[in-house]
């Protein structure tokens, strides 16, 4: 599906037209698609009028119809990517990053600012199929993907971390890749953290398979996922299909594997745009990540001073800051990324923010639909 380059301005920078010849319009949003200017937002003097494709294009746009198709070839790829040796697939993702490093986030920025003027002029989501659950402050996520057996050595150290500062996460294992250290994870749960469920194996072809080629890998699973009262599913490299929502719908309260600003999965930058929880088509609830902490390797700058110009962003729109990480050794699973870790939530703690997990939030939004 074709969207088009979006365009909006919250000012008199519009676009202004005539109606008529009569009175001036201004197009406060609008997208260039094939040449043409589509207006979503037009204004007449004190009035604002919502344009008959808005809601298509605000659905399109947090489930990403433009791009959900360019990962297919994951499908077709001969051999579990992993195999690669490590050095080699960071120097691809690093090359492919280097392509879409965050800088400003103009495009993400400028849908929130969209978002907060329609509910600013009474824009009735529900109504329009859009189910996106605003907050009343920001509220901060914590989640960990384990990719290999050795991000359990970091694991309670991390946990350590967090708990120094009154916050717990959720920690997504995948189940049939390497030994999994339960006396990690009961730990973890005695603790007061959750348990998630991160795929069966990482080779990044869960999406496409068929739907009983997912309802194997569930079923491999499902001891792990009831031990563990296993909630929620996050998929690996955040590769998502449709048929892959609605199958997890069928498994569990809540999907993160979708990112608001995606510069990882593909090489080009895309993302759902919405850093609050949000229904997907299939109904079942998405709790973007907003900030995958790893990402800027790339850049000289310090990781928390990467972030800041995000964080604030999210903080100004009372937005999720859901940080994910990977407590494998390569990541952020050693002592220099785990300073810079601490540094991160310290500063987070002294902004008096809110810590739930993912299954806390989950339970209460999923309350209030029921």
């Amino acid at each position: 599906m074709t969207i088009g380059k979006f365009f909006f301005s919250d000012n008199t920078s519009g676009l202004e037209i005539k109606n008529n010849g009569l009175e001036s319009e201004l197009i406060v949003a609008y997208l260039k698609k094939y040449e043409k200017n589509v207006p979503l937002l037009i204004k007449r003097e004190e009035e604002v009028v919502f344009k008959e494709p808005l809601p298509e294009f605000i659905l399109s746009t947090i489930n990403e119809k433009a791009f959900s198709k360019d990962f297919y070839f994951w499908k077709y790829f001969p051999f579990n990517y992993r195999k690669v040796p490590l050095s080699l697939r960071n120097a691809i993702l690093w090359a492919l990053m280097k392509r879409g490093k965050f800088r400003d986030g103009t495009e993400i920025k400028q849908f929130v600012s969209f978002i907060k003027y329609l509910r600013e002029n009474k824009f009735y989501f529900r109504g329009n199929g859009i189910s996106i659950f605003f907050l009343e402050a920001p509220l901060l996520l914590l989640s960990h993907d384990i990719e290999t057996a050795n991000g359990f050595k970091m694991a309670l150290k991390m946990a350590n971390i967090e708990e120094s500062l009154g916050f717990r996460s959720t920690w997504f294992i995948i189940t049939g890749e390497y030994k999994i250290d339960e006396s990690v994870l009961n730990e973890l749960v005695i603790r007061g953290h959750k348990i998630g469920w991160h795929e069966f194996k990482h080779d990044n072809r869960f999406p496409f398979l068929s739907q009983k080629g997912m309802e194997k890998r569930i079923a491999k699973s499902m001891d792990f996922i009831k031990k563990y009262n296993v909630k929620g599913f996050r998929s690996p490299s955040y590769l998502f299909s449709e048929k892959m929502f609605k199958k997890i719908r069928e498994y569990f309260a809540y999907d993160s594997s979708r990112l608001d600003y995606d510069i990882i999965s593909g090489g080009r930058q895309k993302g759902c745009y919405c850093p609050y929880p949000f229904l997907l088509e299939s109904g079942l609830l998405e709790i973007p990540v907003t900030i995958p902490w790893e990402i800027p390797f790339i850049s000289d700058e310090p990781l928390k001073d990467y972030w800041e110009r995000k964080i604030a962003l999210l903080l100004e729109n009372n937005a999720l800051i859901h940080i994910n990480t990977h407590p494998d050794p390569h990541y952020s699973g050693n002592g220099g990324m785990m300073t810079r870790y601490e540094i991160l939530l310290t500063s987070l703690r002294g902004k008096n923010i809110k810590n739930v997990s993912i299954e806390e939030l989950t339970g209460v939004i999923n309350a209030e639909r029921c």
